[in-house]
């Protein structure tokens, strides 16, 4: 509604806005529309008469080290803009607060500071943080990782990730060094998994902490018997490696805290990247271990020269090798690498079709095994089958097929995809693979199943359990089982368990006799003098028995 002219209000800390004064523009005539550009760095103006204006709304502009320029719009809010490309991303505070001091670290990383707050970013990826901060003025700062940035300050390490806008977590330590600290987070590939936010860091130069950041738990302390001089955690922070000052690399399960030692005389040690493969130098020769799990089997490839890097590209990894006058590029199975991504990412089909292209061998047959334990946690019964059969054991292939087939069934009678595995009959037999027989019992005895679970029983040869079931159900055909078990147990040469069966029903003097025909005058003497009070033992029976005793010199 203005004519020739627009006014300016600036807002005060307290919230209070204040008239800064007026803008006269000849012949601009009366203003219809305004609008503020997004970041707040332009208005423009529409008059009555069809021109749009636009104005720069900046309050200074500064050059930073020749590459960045930083345009305030704002007291809070700043525009770091890459001179080179043209990049462009807003700091802001989300408290209002103003932007004191910015700095840039190796052209990616950014930090500013308010008297409240820290602020970090990373060009590349465009993600901001804000935490509350109240320093010394004198922290350091650690860019190592792409996900988090580090804080250095009076002896305490703290953590922020980038995107977030709070502290993930903190730690005390004094070795701020890169190779002294692994920081992995992850967000979950794959349903079923967490997210991982872990840290492992040198309590003193002789112990290890690793400890979740999300939680503050501390999950593993390693300690040892030499000054550590390296440590880094795989990718899922499930394993972690350190090398001391007597060169020896050492291996850490975080899981299940076993310790191994990989190698010895170690000068180079790295995972390669974006999975869990290891590649060591000792001396002249390249170790390479592509089943971290299986650290006994160990590729060895004699080379001249040392270590200078790991490089991966689309398709292809290769160890670079500095040989003095010239360098190197061993070539690394790649096929063994992508087993190792694609497990890690979820993608258990794919690595099925990966390992069924290489020959078995014993570094392939510990990658099958593995992924044969990883399908059948997470119920996939075709990949798990295809495990199986791949190294041999026809019994547990032939043992998933029928599930398999059992699954298919139930799907075409429920006329429902994907509910096979669910049902109970499906669920009963892997609990039977799993060694789950207690869950497997459940399942069938809650559809009323008595017959089905004795008969579960009795195909592992469980006798006693599926006695137990039918005399829990009053099962009809108790006694039958029961003499079925005898006759079964003294075929085959079982007369301990069948005279103990024997004994626990009260039929003593059966129970001796069994003892004898075992060999077991001990056991039958110990009958006899157990329940000599409430029994009238045949006089026959009695000098049998020491007859027994007597052959054996007892």
């Amino acid at each position: 509604g203005s004519f020739n002219r627009f006014r300016i209000f600036t807002v005060a800390q307290d919230g209070t806005w204040t008239d800064a004064g007026m803008k006269q523009v000849e012949n601009l005539y009366t203003v219809t529309a305004l609008s503020w550009k997004c970041d707040g760095s332009r208005l423009t103006v529409g008059s009555l008469c069809g021109a749009v204006d636009m104005y720069d709304a900046c309050i200074r502009r500064v050059r930073y080290k020749g590459k960045f320029e930083f345009t305030y719009v704002s007291a809070s809010s700043v525009i770091v803009k890459r001179l080179s490309t043209g990049a462009r991303i807003v700091l802001k505070s989300h408290f209002g607060y103003e932007v004191a001091k910015i700095n840039i670290y190796e052209d990616r990383f950014l930090v500013a500071s308010t008297h409240e707050t820290l602020l970090m970013g990373d060009l590349e990826t465009c993600k901001l943080s804000e935490v509350p901060w109240s320093g010394s003025g004198s922290e350091k700062f650690v860019f190592d990782n792409e996900k988090v940035c580090m804080i250095f300050n009076s002896g305490e390490l703290t953590f922020v990730e980038y995107g977030r806008n709070d502290i993930l977590g903190s730690c005390r330590t004094e070795h701020t060094s890169p190779h002294l600290i692994s920081v992995r987070l992850n967000e979950a590939r794959h349903e079923g998994a967490s997210d991982v936010k872990k840290v492992a860091y040198l309590l003193d130069l002789q112990t290890i902490c690793v400890s979740d950041l999300g939680t503050g738990v501390t999950e593993a302390t390693v300690s040892h018997d030499s000054k550590i001089d390296w440590l880094d955690m795989n990718g899922r922070a499930t394993k972690l490696l350190f090398r001391d000052k007597r060169r020896a690399l050492h291996l850490y399960d975080i899981a299940t805290r076993t310790r191994s030692t990989l190698l010895s005389f170690c000068s180079y040690v790295n995972w390669v990247p974006n999975s869990d493969v290891v590649v060591g130098q000792n001396r002249g020769n390249l170790c390479v271990w592509y089943h971290i799990e299986a650290p006994e089997r160990v590729t060895v490839v004699p080379i001249k020269g040392d270590v200078e890097d790991i490089e991966r590209t689309a398709g292809k990894t290769e160890v670079v090798v500095d040989e003095g006058m010239n360098t190197v590029s061993y070539e690394l199975n790649e096929a063994l690498i992508a087993f190792s991504t694609a497990v890690d990412e979820g993608d258990l089909k794919g690595a099925c079709t990966m390992l069924e292209r290489l020959e078995l061998t014993a570094e392939t047959e510990a990658m099958w095994e593995k992924l044969s334990q990883l399908a059948l946690e997470r119920e996939d019964i075709l990949t798990a089958e295809r495990c199986f059969g791949a190294v041999g054991n026809v019994a547990k292939a032939r043992y998933l097929r029928k599930v398999n087939n059992l699954a298919r069934s139930v799907e075409l009678e429920t006329g429902v995809a994907g509910t096979g595995y669910a049902h109970f009959t499906v669920q009963s037999k892997l609990a039977v693979l799993n060694g789950q027989l207690a869950r497997a019992e459940q399942l069938l005895l809650q559809q009323g199943l008595v017959e089905e679970t004795m008969e579960m029983y009795q195909e592992l040869h469980k006798w006693e359990q599926s006695i137990l079931v039918a005399e829990s159900r009053q099962h009809p055909e108790v006694q039958t089982l029961k003499a079925n078990y005898l006759q079964w147990l003294t075929e085959t040469g079982q007369e301990e368990k069948a005279a103990e069966l024997k004994e626990r029903e009260g039929d003593l003097v059966f129970a001796v006799r069994l003892f004898l025909k075992g060999g077991l005058p001990a056991r039958a003497a110990a009958v006899v003098q157990r329940y000599e009070d409430r029994e009238q033992f045949q006089p026959a029976l009695l000098e049998t028995v020491a007859g027994a005793l007597f052959e054996y010199g007892m």
